[in-house]
This record gives C-alpha cells, structure tokens and sequence, in this order.
C-alpha cells in the first residue's frame, strides 16, 4: 500500500479518469498570437493620430531645445539645433562634437530623423521662420536664442513651437486660438 498525498483521482463508472481540465499548448499560443495582433493594430491606430503623434514630436523637439539651452551654459560655448534639408528631422551639437565620443561629458547625442523613427514618420519640420536659418544658435551665457516659431506638420494639421522675444521662453502655440498656450 503506497501513501498519496490529496484526494483520489476523479473517476468514472467502470474505473476510468475524467478528463483533465486546462488548456493545451495550441490554445495558448493561439490566444497569445490573437492578443500581439490585437495590441499591434490598435498601437499602429493610436499613434496614426496625427494629434497624439505631432504633438509628441514637438514636445519632443522643445524638450531638445531646452536641452540646447542647458547643453550651451553648462559648457560655456554656442550649441547648435540644425534642421535637416529636407524637414525629416534636425540634431543638436556643439563646436566639439565631431571628434567627441557619443556621451562625451555625459550629455547625450540628439539626432532625430522622422522618416526612420517609426512613431514620427511622416512629420516635417516645415521651412520658414526659425527652420529657414537651417540652425537655432543657443549662446553660451544664457541669453536667449533668436526669437522665431518653427512648424511642424503631419497629414492637414500643424504644430508651432516659439522662441519668445526677450525671454528665450519655447512655447508651443494654442492650435484653434492660435495664441501661446503652454510654457515648456
């Protein structure tokens, strides 16, 4: 006589087991492969919005220039954001950097390209006002930039980030009034 632990199998008239309860293999990764595809589209239609994704790309593109302003007093020399060509991106950098390594002084390296972020594709820096200059001079004793607005644009809607005149402030103009809403 051997000694179990638990209750005795289930079982049913004339001796047999009832079958186990659960899911196979197959089932799971059936559910797992109908799960990825699901969160896959409604990702892609989430960020296909062009106000979740022009809104992140100049939010992101303020935050990079307040970390040119930062960048330019912190190492006391002019630090530049210069716009790609043809409006698919810009990178911030200084005199130094082209024979510095990527962290150098730990800042790190700000390149962006729209057409190869994924998240960003099809945003474009639209060429007037600060864009027409091809680079944002941020000097090195904490005076303000050049004062100017930089647009960008996704499918029919547009974004404006602008440098204040007299406080260096980047603000990111309100779209249906068309005034300066928010402070970043």
């Amino acid at each position: 006589m051997s000694e179990r632990s638990g209750p005795p199998p289930a079982t049913r008239p004339h001796g047999r087991r009832a079958p186990a309860s659960g899911f196979t293999i197959l089932e799971l990764l059936v559910a797992l492969v109908a799960v990825t595809l699901i969160s896959a589209l409604s990702m892609w239609a989430y960020f296909a919005r062009p106000e979740v994704t022009l809104d992140n790309a100049t939010l992101l593109l303020a935050r990079d220039m307040r970390i040119a302003q930062n960048r330019a007093v912190l190492l006391r020399r002019p630090v530049y954001l210069a716009f790609a060509k043809d409006g698919d991106g810009y990178r911030v950098y200084d005199d130094a950097d082209d024979d510095a390594p990527p962290s150098r002084q730990g800042f790190e390296r700000v390149e962006r390209h729209y057409g190869r972020d994924a998240i960003f594709q099809g945003v474009r820096i639209l060429h007037f006002g600060l864009a027409t200059l091809d680079r944002i001079t941020f000097p090195p004793d904490g005076r303000e930039p050049p004062a100017g607005r930089i647009m960008l644009s996704y499918g029919d809607e547009t974004r404006t980030l602008e440098i204040e005149v007299g406080t260096g402030r980047i603000l990111l103009a309100d779209r249906a009034s068309g005034r300066n809403a928010w402070d970043l």
